[in-house]
């Protein structure tokens, strides 16, 4: 059930219309290297669901570091929590390389991706918000719950 519609957004309601309903291309470096290094708003998506949102000021490098073999970020770190189910743990070091690296690689390749340009100031304060409205798989407010409910010692 959503808790929000995206007219709650007032004037940003065409960002995130943009964002979430518009032209999708695939997460790889055929489909981000003509991108510019501006400010906007990303949207990581599997399938028609958003699983990631951010606020970036360099699009273009934000993106080539999700699909680039052997980097270390957020995005990539939340796919090896969330879907390819490593321990939290030393997260980075087990996925830098080697098969699970590949396993990353490979989960990273299936999906999509759309921009909207934003101004650099607000990108924070937008991208919190249509986290809140989208809470995607990854780094939504029902996801961070659960990850810090995983963490708690047992």
């Amino acid at each position: 059930m959503q808790q929000f519609s995206p007219s709650d957004l007032g004037k940003w309601e065409e960002h995130y219309r943009q964002l979430f309903d518009g032209e999708k291309h695939s997460l790889s470096e055929a489909g981000t290297w003509a991108l510019a290094d501006k400010p906007g708003l990303v949207a990581i998506f599997d399938g028609d669901e958003p699983v990631f949102v951010l606020g970036t000021r360099t699009i273009a490098k934000t993106l080539q570091s999700f699909h680039k073999p052997g980097s270390v970020n957020e995005f990539r770190s939340l796919v090896a929590i969330v879907e390819c189910g490593l321990s939290p743990k030393n997260i980075e070091k087990k996925y830098k390389n080697g098969r699970t690296g590949q396993r990353v690689d490979t989960t990273v390749a299936s999906y999509t991706y759309a921009i909207c340009p934003a101004s650099a100031g607000l990108l924070d304060t937008l991208s919190a918000a249509f986290t809140a409205v989208a809470d995607p798989r990854f780094n939504g407010p029902t996801a961070q719950s659960n990850l810090a409910i995983d963490a708690l010692p047992k």
